[in-house]
């Protein structure tokens, strides 16, 4: 139950990036930057715990760390390619929304296997 209830953090952070539209102001087109978050939360933090249970919640937070750094990265690159080809690199737009999609599925897991780390009991 406890695992199940630290997706909470993540479903919160997600409503506040949402309300204040952070994927906007980072770089997400403001058409489908509530659908990568949406997607990324769905995904990110059931992975988290699935990778939380079989590797440990401290290397899950790392190995999602790790992720965002590159999601960032490459939705950015992506942003960049499709703004100077003036929307016609199809290859480059894509790279911006998935790249968006994976930032936010990387937050979301980071979320909560940092949160079940921080929370651990340890008896």
């Amino acid at each position: 139950m406890r695992r199940l209830l630290a997706l909470l953090p993540a479903v919160l952070l997600a409503a506040l990036a949402y309300g204040l539209m952070l994927p906007q102001q980072f770089g997400a087109h403001p058409w489908w930057a509530t659908q990568a978050l949406g997607i990324g939360l769905l995904i990110g933090g059931p992975l988290a715990l699935a990778l939380g249970t079989a590797l440990g919640d401290g290397r899950a937070a790392g190995i999602f760390a790790g992720l965002s750094l590159l999601a960032f990265a490459a939705a950015r690159f992506g942003q960049r390619g499709f703004a100077a080809s003036y929307g016609d690199d199809a290859l480059a737009g894509r790279l911006w929304y998935f790249g968006w999609i994976a930032l936010c599925l990387a937050l979301a897991g980071l979320v909560t296997s940092g949160f079940l780390k921080l929370t651990r009991r340890t008896h």
